[in-house]
C-alpha cells in the first residue's frame, strides 16, 4: 500500500510541476501583454518579499507531520486530535506573525520601488499579496494529516486544480477587465 501511495505521490508531483510551469508562463504572458512589464515586476517583487516572511514557519509543519505518523499508524484518534489542535494554534500564530511583519514592511516599500508604475498605491497592492499569504496560513495545517498518511497525491491534485483555476481565472479577468486589482482578488478568493 505504501509503495502505491509513493508512486501516486511521485506522479502527481511531476504533473504539478509541469502544470505550474505551463499556467505560470501563460499567466505572466497575459500580465505583460495586457498590463505591461511593470505590473509583472510588481507582482514578482511582492511575491518574493512575502516569500521571505515564510521563514516564520521555521519547519514547524514538518516537525508536526513527523509526530502524526505514530498516532496514525496506531489509530490513536484522541492523540491525533490533540496534535492537530496544537498545529492549528501554531499556524494561526504564524499567520499573525506574518501579518504583523508584513504590515511593518509597508513603510519600506519605497526603497524597493522608487517610482510606482501602476495606477494604484503600492501599499494597497501589497496588502492584497499579504492577505493572500496570511489566509493561506490559516488553512495549511489541514493538509498535514494527508501528508502524514502518505496521501499527498490528494493534496497535489487539489494544487493542480488550484493552479489552473487561479492562473487561468486571472488571465480571463485581465482580458475582460484589464484590471490588476481584479487579478489580485481572484488570487485571494481562490
Amino acid at each position: 500500500m505504501k509503495t502505491r501511495a509513493t508512486f501516486y505521490n511521485s506522479i502527481s508531483n511531476i504533473l504539478l510541476y509541469f502544470v505550474t510551469i505551463l499556467v505560470g508562463i501563460i499567466n505572466r504572458w497575459a500580465v505583460v501583454q495586457i498590463l505591461g512589464i511593470e505590473y509583472q515586476g510588481i507582482n514578482s517583487l511582492f511575491s518574493n518579499i512575502l516569500s521571505m516572511l515564510s521563514i516564520a514557519e521555521l519547519g514547524i509543519g514538518t516537525a508536526i507531520i513527523y509526530h502524526l505518523y505514530r498516532p496514525l499508524e496506531s489509530h490513536a484518534i484522541d492523540e491525533l486530535k490533540s496534535i492537530m489542535s496544537f498545529y492549528k494554534k501554531c499556524y494561526y500564530a504564524i499567520a499573525f506573525v506574518v501579518l504583523f511583519l508584513g504590515v511593518l514592511f509597508i513603510p519600506f516599500l519605497g526603497i524597493f520601488v522608487t517610482e510606482n508604475p501602476t495606477e494604484y498605491p503600492l501599499p494597497f497592492i501589497y496588502g492584497w499579496f499579504l492577505l493572500d499569504v496570511v489566509i493561506s496560513y490559516l488553512f495549511t495545517f489541514k493538509r498535514s494529516i494527508l501528508i502524514a498518511d502518505q496521501k499527498n497525491y490528494i493534496i497535489t491534485i487539489c494544487d493542480i486544480c488550484y493552479q489552473v483555476v487561479v492562473k487561468l481565472g486571472q488571465v480571463i479577468i485581465l482580458f475582460v477587465t484589464r484590471n490588476f486589482i481584479g487579478y489580485l482578488v481572484i488570487m485571494v478568493i481562490c
